[in-house]
């Protein structure tokens, strides 16, 4: 574990009880994810239920979806297959090694992305997380979101769903296309496109 110190100038070894990581991400709060070498998603600090508590380091439940062992084989109770995470201050969006995303509020249940239509959301090739924002890119240059300054008119608190539309143009309110790099931090989020463009919002 970790001395009780209000903070670390220079940076100091984590016990992460023998488990090796290939990703590590800190949102705005103080929880804390990390992927294994074998694709299983652990996370450790600060978590927000009915009360504020310290988690030590543990694999991530996956609830109803297909879960993995520590050892990243099927057959678990944890979320595994992870090729990428993001981190925010309530919670998490993971992207597995299928092009399937996964979203997750306060850092306990996880649930599967769809958009408007009911569908599952396929083909993501990137994510990324602000404070109470997520995102996926598709492949085809599509950038869907959710929560608050998610890009599609919402400015303020957000109630959380695993439902994500496309970020919109101002002007024509059309979602933005031929998206292929993306960004977000505490109350903004950026997007570049094929043309060398850059749309900022927040």
């Amino acid at each position: 574990g970790y001395e009780k110190k209000d903070f670390y100038s220079v940076p100091n070894l984590v016990d992460t009880k023998g488990i090796k990581f290939t990703q590590v991400e800190a949102g705005s709060g103080s929880t804390f994810l990390g992927i294994s070498d074998k694709g299983v998603l652990y996370s450790w600090g600060m978590v927000y239920d009915s009360t504020i508590k310290y988690k030590e380091i543990s694999p991530v439940e996956c609830g109803q979806l297909k879960g993995y062992n520590e050892d990243g084989t099927p057959g678990g109770k944890y979320l595994g297959n992870v090729k990428k995470v993001a981190g925010s201050t309530n919670g998490f969006i993971a992207l597995l090694n299928d092009s399937i995303v996964f979203i997750s509020h306060s850092f306990n249940d996880v649930d599967t992305v769809y958009n408007e239509q009911g569908a599952r959301i396929d083909n993501v090739v990137d994510i990324c997380a602000g404070d109470s924002s997520f995102f996926a890119l598709t492949a085809d240059g599509i950038l869907y979101s959710t929560g608050s300054w998610d890009g599609h008119g919402s400015n303020d608190y957000v109630k959380y769903t695993n439902e994500l539309k496309p970020v919109l143009l101002e002007k024509t309110m059309e979602p933005l296309k031929n998206v292929v790099a993306i960004g977000s931090g505490l109350s903004s989020s950026f997007a570049v496109t094929k043309d060398g463009k850059a749309y900022g919002w927040g």
